[in-house]
């Protein structure tokens, strides 16, 4: 029979990936501290309109969103911080559902894959915008989830021991 803690595990993993699902392909708009984050579906029409708009440099949006003049400093700080916490619970509960997912460097994989997925997947379907900065920021989140899963994890064989 399966620990608890395991099936406890899965099922707030199944959650996360629903939300996850639903903040990457469906947002519509978010509003957060009085500030409207939009697709903009409405401007976005053609895979080539999108092309066009995605980010392939690495480093750029958020160079873009920290230094740039054009957009309050908050909506910059707000989509930096709010990439790197998405990915948190991803990196936390994935070595938690899979065994095979203990090690940093296969969680990693799985997490960057999945991250550039959703970004791909964003572009075909004309659902917002591709963003190879989005990717990197996912990954800061997914190893500081990972570092609370070991964390957690060596301060339970600390108190067992």
């Amino acid at each position: 029979m399966r620990p608890l803690y395991r099936t406890i595990s899965m099922l707030a993993f199944g959650a996360y990936l629903f939300v996850l699902i639903k903040l990457t392909l469906f947002r519509t708009s978010v509003t957060l501290f009085d500030i409207e984050f939009s697709q903009q579906n409405g401007y976005i029409t053609s895979l080539e309109t999108a092309y066009s708009r995605a980010n392939f440099i690495p480093f750029y949006s958020i160079y873009y969103y920290l230094i740039s003049v054009q957009e309050p400093i908050l909506v910059g700080v707000l989509n930096v911080v709010g990439n790197i916490l998405l990915y948190v619970p991803f990196g936390f509960l994935l070595p938690l559902v899979w065994r095979w997912a203990k090690t940093f460097r296969f969680c990693m994989w799985v997490l960057l894959g999945t991250s550039m997925f959703f970004e791909v997947l964003q572009l075909a379907l004309v659902l917002g915008h591709f963003d190879v900065d989005d990717t990197l920021l996912n990954g800061i989140g997914g190893a500081l989830g990972y570092l609370f899963y070991l964390t957690g994890f060596r301060l339970m064989r600390f108190k067992e021991g």
